[in-house]
């Protein structure tokens, strides 16, 4: 999964939600290879990149989600975190600006 030069301005919830919707509906399932890349997120209230799979169990040892890399976005945010969730093995930052301001 690719998300490369978009613009998410102004977000009441996370701009790039990634869950794997195990116990629900099963409508998604884990990624591996996500390249998020060249974006611009302005005015985020956070988390912006939110990783929340719905199953009710992890299994120590096996992430839902593998192969994450954030780089080289623009991260303009008023508060919150910049990426949160579970079950993500080792995500990789490289290169992002990040901004803070109230």
């Amino acid at each position: 999964m690719t998300v490369t030069r978009r613009h998410f301005d102004g977000m009441s919830m996370a701009s790039i939600y990634i869950s794997s919707d195990a116990y629900q509906r099963f409508e998604s399932g884990p990624v591996q290879d996500v390249v998020i890349r060249d974006n611009v997120f302005e005015r985020s209230a956070g988390p912006v990149i939110w990783f929340d799979p719905t199953n009710r169990e992890v299994v120590p040892g096996q992430p839902m989600h593998r192969n994450v890399l954030i780089e080289d976005n623009r991260f303009d945010m008023a508060g919150g975190a910049l990426a949160a969730g579970r079950s993500v093995r080792d995500p990789t930052f490289r290169s992002n600006h990040v901004r803070r301001h109230a």
